[in-house]
């Protein structure tokens, strides 16, 4: 569920509007409540009322055609379930896991059987198509896929999990197609299984009817993978676009809401790590590669400053994250398997170095000199002062009810306070955003079980008002 949360003395909540990059991309923003009241209880165009495609509560699958060995001729019942499996949290009884322990077989042989499970032609009707997935993460390999002439248009896996989660297919472009679904397992090994419960046409999108009742909404998405991102003070968006089939070794954008590119880069190696507009109003990205490279472009693509990073050339996606711009011209680098903070001056190279106890994710350097950064898997976020002796710290163990799997993104707000993005919330189902104080009180927290883990974030409205000044994130 979603949530904002406020701990200690009662006063009203905190709603931060933010730029979530990661695998999703997308703008949460402050909802007035009085405003915009108008329309959308007026729509004409009504809504149609739910319909239960399938809860899988029959003795038998009825209308789907099951082959292999993974899904046999009946849903799984819930209470037959293996117990190291679990509350999968289904609904009702029955279900869909091709995780068949049915002939008594170890997790091993469970997870081997293989097979499909193929529903019977419907017509799409409705705007959304929400359901339960659980099960492994192999992408095409163990998910739940909608397939539209002949090709699959949406599809879905578990998230390497026993635990079922809410998800929708988004189908408002293909109502009045015919259409049917298929449960795939293809993978014999770990997490070689899928699950599937409770299948609902609908054309009320509960990801939108949550996020409100928490007094914010998506206001923006963005459809590509993203590794970092900005919105500027003009209302663009600058990101870092990680590699994928229209960016295969990554990118840059500034573009608009509307998706007009202002401005473009295009990979030239493995991945883009970083983006970055500076003061100057130049481009900053860092490169990873066989020669990992900090870039400073004009935005009429003349190349201002390169510097070869001094970092492990084996694992190019383990090279470098959040890069920035300092205001004396020099550049802060966190190198994550070297386990550094590298400080690079222009022509020069190498001018000072943290030493990290895990991973760096990012690097800020505040105005009083110290420098802060996260530490991903160590679950620590550091703040260091100028002689690189530890300042400040804050680690899951200091923040009651709030474990820290993955802290990825950090952010310094005006208020002093700390803004900690969990990458791996999604595992130990805390909150993807933390607010620290830097008394190590948590003050607010976003958790939304409908969307993706969070890389790094930009926040850059507090309830409703516009954070001035340079971001330190």
């Amino acid at each position: 569920t979603s949530s904002i949360a406020v701990r200690g003395e009662d006063k009203p909540a905190i709603t931060h509007s933010f730029l979530a990059t990661g695998g999703k991309t997308y703008i949460v923003e402050y909802v007035d409540p009085n405003k915009n009241k108008d329309d959308k209880n007026d729509r004409k165009d009504k809504p149609l009322p739910d319909v239960v495609f399938e809860d899988f509560e029959g003795e038998r699958y009825s209308g789907w055609l099951s082959s292999g060995s993974a899904f046999g001729n009946s849903p799984i019942i819930k209470a037959d379930m293996p117990e190291y499996q679990g509350d999968v949290k289904s609904k009702g009884k029955g279900l869909v896991n091709s995780h068949n322990t049915r002939g008594g077989e170890d997790v091993q042989a469970g997870d081997a059987h293989t097979g499909t499970l193929t529903s019977k032609t419907f017509t799409i009707k409705h705007k959304y198509i929400r359901f339960l997935v659980g099960g492994g993460a192999h992408k095409g390999k163990t998910c739940f896929n909608l397939i539209v002439d002949g090709k699959v248009v949406r599809s879905a896996t578990g998230r390497s999990s026993n635990v079922m989660s809410p998800a929708e297919f988004d189908v408002k472009n293909m109502v009045g197609k015919k259409a049917y679904f298929k449960v795939v397992d293809e993978v014999k090994t770990g997490w070689g299984n899928i699950s599937v419960d409770h299948i609902v046409f609908t054309d009320k999108r509960l990801i939108d009817s949550e996020e409100k009742q928490a007094g914010y909404e998506v206001t923006w998405v963005y459809p590509l993978p993203t590794r970092d991102g900005w919105v500027l003070e003009n209302g663009n968006i600058l990101l870092a676009i990680a590699k994928c089939s229209e960016y295969p070794k990554g990118g840059a954008v500034e573009i608009d809401r509307h998706g007009k590119k202002y401005w473009e880069y295009k990979g030239t190696q493995s991945e883009v790590d970083t983006i970055q507009k500076t003061a100057e109003g130049n481009y900053l990205l860092t490169v990873a590669g066989d020669h990992p490279i900090l870039y400073e472009f004009a935005p009429s693509g003349r190349r201002v400053m390169m510097i070869g990073l001094s970092t492990q050339k084996k694992n190019h996606h383990m090279q470098q994250r959040m890069s920035r711009k300092l205001p004396n011209g020099n550049y802060l680098v966190p190198h994550l398997l070297d386990k550094k903070i590298v400080e690079y001056q222009p022509h020069k190279g190498v001018v000072s170095t943290i030493r990290t106890p895990h991973w760096p994710f990012t690097a800020i350097r505040l105005p009083n000199g110290n420098t802060l950064t996260s530490c991903t898997y160590g679950q620590t976020v550091i703040e260091y002062d100028k002689d690189g002796n530890v300042h400040w710290q804050v680690s899951g163990k200091d923040l009651k009810g709030t474990e820290l799997t993955d802290a990825c993104g950090v952010q310094r707000l005006p208020n002093g306070n700390t803004i900690i993005c969990d990458y791996g919330a999604a595992r130990s189902k805390g909150p993807k955003l933390v607010e620290v104080t830097p008394d190590k009180k948590v003050v607010w927290t976003y958790n939304n079980a409908f969307r993706a883990g969070i890389h790094h974030v930009h926040v850059f409205k507090t309830n409703g008002v516009p954070h001035k000044g340079p971001a330190l994130r």
